[in-house]
């Protein structure tokens, strides 16, 4: 997919995937390293929604019980999970999206504590 002029995707001819078959799942990984606030803005890179996204299931991060997206699991992290606690509660410290954060959450995040691998 190549960006167009109207802030869309359009398929790229020229791609080196180009006509190449795809399996039935979409893994997207997140590379903190080259991310420019300046090149990478706009609305050509938020125009896919979570739900858009989920349609071959569900958004597993490459780091999820980092909830404050610092590379780390750590106390910061834990602090986040625990002002989220209880039921009914979406979002990132919700590790296992099953709509509360609760100690299986909790033992997510212990089970990572350290450094994203």
């Amino acid at each position: 997919l190549a960006p167009s002029a109207n802030h869309t995707w359009v398929l790229d001819p020229a791609h080196p995937f180009q006509g190449l078959s795809a399996g039935s799942h979409l893994t997207m990984l997140r590379n903190s390293d080259n991310y420019d606030p300046i090149e990478h803005d706009g609305p050509q890179w938020r125009n896919l929604t979570q739900a858009e996204l989920e349609e071959n299931g569900p958004f597993i991060g490459d780091c999820p019980a980092d909830l404050n997206a610092d590379e780390f699991i750590d106390a910061a992290d834990l602090s986040v999970l625990l002002a989220n606690w209880g039921p009914n509660a979406h979002g990132p410290a919700d590790i296992d999206d099953d709509g509360d954060v609760d100690s299986v959450d909790l033992s997510h995040l212990l089970s990572a504590w350290g450094p994203c691998m």
